[in-house]
């Protein structure tokens, strides 16, 4: 039955994933091997690489899901038509952005500290920067004589500095603290 051999893949895949993030939080990458990493997941090293080439692939989908939920998580509040929101309120973007984040905490934790950080920042930046292009009037209402363009790469600049600092635990907050001192900055 497909659905049974699929559910299983997934399954494979989620507990080699959740032991690799959670190696990755306690050693380097270069310190983390393959046999390490199937005896903590209680996996046969043949399901390892049924799924990955090696765990540089395993790191790099582990950074595509990311990203690709954190696109998904941006849209949110536009597919719900938040974007008519005044002024006044909370983002709703920034506030799904901290949601996220705080959610997937130990995965975005080990990617900020892993091989792949560089990379993951400036991929999470760009797409930061283009939801914020995308969504810029929702701050301004053509009101305001600033450039956006500009206004995108500080305020997203910031935001990225932020959850940097709060994964690294530089900023110790919880996630309603984090987004109010975020909207009285921004206000």
């Amino acid at each position: 039955d497909v659905f049974m051999i699929d559910r299983r893949i997934k399954r494979s895949k989620k507990i080699l994933k959740d032991t690799f993030i959670r190696l990755l939080n306690e050693k380097s990458f270069d310190m983390i091997t393959i046999k390490e990493l199937v005896a903590e997941a209680d996996v046969n090293r043949s399901t390892f690489y049924d799924h990955y080439e090696n765990k540089e692939h395993l790191l790099i989908e582990i950074m595509e899901t990311i990203l690709e939920e954190m696109e998904r998580a941006l849209l949110l509040p536009v597919k719900n038509g938040e974007t008519n929101i005044n002024f006044e309120d909370k983002d709703p973007s920034v506030v799904t952005v901290l949601k996220y984040v705080d959610y997937n905490k130990i995965y975005l934790e080990a990617l900020i500290n892993s091989n792949l950080a560089n990379d993951f920042n400036k991929r999470l930046y760009d797409l930061l920067i283009k939801h914020s292009r995308e969504n810029i009037e929702f701050h301004f209402k053509n009101n305001v004589q600033i450039n956006k363009h500009i206004y995108s790469h500080y305020a997203m600049s910031s935001l990225l500095g932020i959850i940097n600092a709060w994964l690294k635990n530089e900023i110790t907050c919880t996630l309603e603290e984090l987004s109010e001192e975020i909207y009285k900055i921004n206000t």
